[in-house]
């Protein structure tokens, strides 16, 4: 699949080619712009055929690597490295040039950064997701929480609370009903200073704008769900019944540990 991209920018270039060459007899300039999408194809074609993260060529090497070791964390390193290694060379490059007069290093420099950037990036995410395949909602979530009200203040949260309970997830309840839920890392985006004066109604994530999830869901879409919606935590209910929260900092810390253990 990803050697589709680069053959459909061949086939391109292949066309506009063969059109330059009719068009140039009836309109100079018309068959020059055509070359020219033509050279732009083909261009487009070689660079995505590199041998580097996430490039298409990097995705064939991956598959190879993939292929010969059956292991996919492995390739996709060593693809990514060969990418990383590719823009560090193309920097070089331009900063070479850039010593000797010639601005147009800069947009070597430039590519260079973004496919650098773009390796790392796919790498992370290719890991993140491979850690945390097959991993369900419930082997995420924590189970050891208990209710404060909303008038509570943030600071009577953290000394009677999150220091003495050694929490980190709190739901917020009025007479049995949930009002929604608190999280540590509600309390570290509140400024230490105000935290006698903001009560915890102010910073919780109210129950209308809860992400709730089945104990089966899938860990990629959680944390998916988690970074898109830009949302501390996730209740997992059964039914009517909260089993579980699910807090950014859990899933973080998982795949930490399942990458040290290396499994």
């Amino acid at each position: 699949m990803a050697l589709v991209g680069p053959l459909a920018s061949l086939a391109l270039a292949l066309i506009f080619f063969i059109l330059s060459l009719v068009l140039k007899g009836m309109s100079e300039p018309i068959g020059a712009l055509v070359g020219y999408l033509s050279y732009i194809n083909l261009l487009l074609a070689i660079f995505n055929l590199l041998p580097g993260f996430p490039m298409d060529g990097g995705r064939v090497l991956r598959a190879i690597i993939w292929k010969v070791t059956g292991n996919l964390r492995k390739a996709t390193r060593v693809a990514s490295l060969t990418g990383q290694g590719f823009a560090f060379f193309l920097i070089f490059v331009g900063i070479l040039q850039i010593f000797r007069a010639n601005l147009a290093g800069l947009w070597l420099i430039f590519i260079g950064w973004f496919l650098h950037s773009a390796a790392v990036r796919g790498y992370h995410q290719v890991m993140v997701e491979s850690l945390l395949k097959g991993v369900r909602a419930d082997e995420l979530m924590s189970k050891d929480f208990e209710a404060v009200t909303a008038d509570l203040t943030v600071q009577n949260l953290v000394d009677d609370y999150i220091l003495k309970k050694k929490e980190r997830v709190f739901l917020v309840a009025e007479k049995g009903n949930l009002k929604g839920i608190v999280c540590l890392e509600d309390v570290k985006a509140t400024p230490k200073e105000n935290w006698s004066a903001i009560r915890v109604g102010e910073i919780m994530t109210p129950k209308e704008k809860l992400e709730a999830v089945s104990p089966d869901a899938d860990g990629r879409k959680i944390l998916a769900s988690i970074t898109s919606k830009d949302i501390h935590q996730i209740p997992v209910m059964e039914g009517e019944r909260i089993a579980g929260v699910i807090c950014r900092s859990d899933i973080l810390r998982f795949i930490q540990l399942r990458s040290e253990l290396g499994v």
